[in-house]
Order: C-alpha cells, then structure tokens, then sequence
C-alpha cells in the first residue's frame, strides 16, 4: 500500500502512515481476491463500514439510504442536527442520527410526504447526489455523464452529480459502458467512490507532513499539517468541533473548505490556489493568515473573522460574501485587495487595516457595514441599499441605490442620477459629484 503522509507523535518519532490508519486488526471471510478488496479493508480500518457478526462483509450486497448516510458521517463526522421530522425515522432507531446530521448538512433529503425511506434500497445515482454535496463538488462539464451508454436514463436532478464523479474520475460504469443510475448500489461500490476521491483522512490529534495525491480530510481537532503539498482538495470538517488546526508550509492545489474550527484555524507561509470556502454551521470561526501567506479568493458562506498577522506576501487577497444567516457577520482584521458581498443583510466589520474596494452588489440589500477608528476603504461601491458607520475612512463612494448612508462624508463620491443617498446626515440628490 501507498505511503501517503507521516505523523509525527508527541514524543518526536516519525511514524510512517499508510493511506488508512490501522484502528483494528481483522479480515473478512469473503473478500479476498474481490476488485474492491483493498478500499474495503482500508475504509473498513477508518469505521466507515462494518462486517458482519458472521465474519463476512458482502461486498456485492446492496445497501439502504439509511446505511449510505451513515457511511457518509462515519467519514465526515457531522456534529449538527437537523430538526427535520420524517414519520419513517423514529427517534430510537439505529440511524435516527446518522439521518438527522445528513439533512442539516444538506446531503440529503427525504423522498416526499414526510418520509425518508430509510430502509430503501439507495441507487446509484442517488448516492452520487450525496456524494456530489457531502463533498461540496461544483459541476464543470455538466454532459460528461454522456459518456455512458444508458446516460439518458440518468434523471435530470442527478446529472450534475454523475457527470462530475465521472470527470473526476471518481465512478466507472459497469458493464457495456452503463452508469446504471437505477440499479442499486453495492457495499463495495460505496466504499470505492469515497476511496477514489480521498487519499486519506486525518482522524486522530497530532502533527502530519508528506505529500498527498488527491485530496485530503481532517476531522478531529488540534491536527497540523506542516511542509505539505496537497493535490486536490483540503476538507476541515464538522468533525473538528471548535478545535484547532495549523498548517504550516502547505501548499493547496486545490480548494479548503471549511466546515469546523473554532478560534484558531491558522495557515502560515501557506498558498491556497483554488478557493478557501467558509461554511461553518454556527457561523463562528477565526482564520488566521501568517508569515508568507496568499489566498487569492475566499468565498464566505457562513460567519467568520478573517485575520492577518505579521503577514509578508498577499494574505487574503478578494473576499466574496455569498452567504450569510441572520445575525451573522463577517469580520476583517487586515488589508484586503476586494470585498464583494452579494447577500442581503449583510453585516461586515473592518476591524482594523484596509480594503482597496468595497462593493454592494444588487444581492446586498441591506448591507450594514461597520469602519473602526483604524480602517479606510479605498472605494465603496453601492449597487444596493447599504450603511456605512463607524470612525473610519472612505476615500471614494459611487452611490447608485436609493438610501444609501454613510455616517462619515466620503473624501469624495458621486450619487447617480435618480438616487437619493445621506451623507454625513445630509440627503443628497442624484447627479451629485463632490
């Protein structure tokens, strides 16, 4: 088996990890020589999955909704809950839990008139679906599904998730060039996606450094990842809690998506290529940018602080709030290059440090944005309603929505024609240029 990464222990020995972590020792009485073998033993060694009582694991056995949700937390580690009530989901049953955390983490839903078909047998093309949103996959090529044979069999709500696994490489048809979207899934096929898309999971405390081939889970707090090249994909889960995580010297091909995390999420001397994208639940999380640090591109879909300290190259570069729940904000402490928010409601505070833009998009509505004493903004552009109060300084507004306000008066701004905004507690008139 491949080596993907080290940890390193507390005591200073340098153990070398395969690409599972041994959590037990066993074998299955029907699964030697299977195409699946070594995914089922490796993801059979994280608990994702479980043989039976009889020593077997029957890996061509098809497996229920119920079951999948739950292979899907024991890899995630969801923490929250939904409230979703489903008549066929009793409270005491087995995977009550598994279905609850599924939903409010928006893998799933049920099958319509109040149930979730816990006990049905899922198929292949719904488990993409939930494949497709646990990992937060973006479809690219929506006609890649095409390739196979029986692709128009495939339903239109699972085309986006069959095509993207199928790009990526991460699912094969079966026989004769068939997806086969409505035959069932087998235990061995679930574990196969999960293996072709991860190359390992932090799950356990500690310090971890290597190379990883394709993309990388941690769920499990107080994790570091030091002088690490990761491929693909960075996932800080719900598993993380409001613990900590370091990486330090890594570079990310691909995207960081952030689902946990409490108070110190810190990347020092750290490049992220793709997107760090925030979406923890309880909108509470500090990410912290150090030393020789650039993220180009953050997308805020959740409340968070973003923070740079003793920073010596880009740090975080553009910001786009997308995303945020009633009452949260989003707080920065640093020099931004763009902020861009597009969600209504909005509450962002400038801390401290600069932002060379600002702009309110027609999705801010709304907006309320906050300037300390020791923060300036470049441009404020105001496609829709926003307030801007605080001590800080606007060198240039463009004010093209009705109502805009700014506590201060901008050094200088134009109001378009037909707009009306307050300026310093002065309404002034479209057409304006100071």
């Amino acid at each position: 088996m491949k080596l993907m990464f080290r940890k390193v222990l507390p005591a200073g020995f340098i153990v070398f990890l395969s690409s599972f972590f041994l959590l037990n020792s066993f074998a299955f009485s029907d699964i030697s020589g299977h195409w699946a073998e070594e995914a089922v033993y490796r993801w059979a060694e994280k608990e994702a999955v479980r043989g039976l009582p009889d020593g077997t694991f029957r890996p061509d056995a098809n497996i229920t909704r119920a079951e999948f949700v739950t292979i899907i937390n024991n890899v995630m580690k969801y923490e929250n809950k939904s409230d979703e009530k489903y008549i066929d989901v009793p409270a005491n049953e087995w995977y009550a839990e598994n279905v609850a955390k599924a939903v409010a983490a928006g893998v799933t839903v049920g099958i319509g008139n109040d149930r979730f078909g816990p006990m049905n047998l899922i198929t292949r093309q719904e488990a993409a679906v939930m494949i497709y949103r646990a990992f937060r996959m973006q479809v690219k090529n929506p006609n890649a599904a095409d390739k196979f044979s029986d692709a128009a069999h495939i339903a239109p709500w699972a085309k986006d998730a069959v095509s993207t696994l199928a790009e990526n490489g991460y699912v094969s048809g079966r026989p004769g060039n068939k997806f086969a979207p409505l035959e069932y899934i087998t235990r061995a096929e679930a574990l196969k996606i999960i293996d072709n898309i991860l190359s390992d999971i932090a799950h356990t405390p500690g310090k971890y450094s290597g190379a990883v081939q394709k993309n990388l889970l941690v769920n499990t707090r107080d994790v570091e990842l030091k002088d690490m090249t990761i491929n693909g994909n960075l996932y800080l889960s719900e598993g993380i809690g409001n613990g900590n995580i370091i990486l330090e010297g890594v570079t990310v091909k691909g995207d960081i998506l952030i689902s946990g995390g409490g108070n110190s999420i810190i990347l020092n001397n750290t490049t992220v290529e793709g997107t760090l994208y925030v979406l923890k639940y309880d909108g509470k999380v500090r990410i912290v940018a150090r030393g020789n640090t650039e993220i180009k591109n953050t997308q805020v879909l959740s409340g968070v602080k973003l923070e740079e300290e003793n920073i010596t190259a880009a740090g975080f570069r553009n910001v786009h709030v997308v995303l945020l729940k009633q009452g949260e904000k989003v707080i920065l402490n640093g020099d931004f290059d763009d902020v861009d928010i597009n969600t209504p409601g909005a509450g962002v505070v400038l801390e401290k440090g600069s932002a060379s833009s600002m702009e309110i998009r027609s999705g801010g509505f709304g907006t309320m944005v906050e300037l300390s004493v020791n923060s300036e903004i470049d441009t404020v552009k105001a496609d829709a309603y926003v307030a801007v109060r605080g001590g800080g300084t606007v060198k240039n507004a463009e004010i093209r929505a009705n109502m805009t306000t700014f506590e201060m008066v901008p050094e200088n701004y134009t109001v378009y024609k037909g707009v009306i905004a307050i300026i310093g507690g002065t309404a002034v008139k479209g057409g304006y240029v100071s």
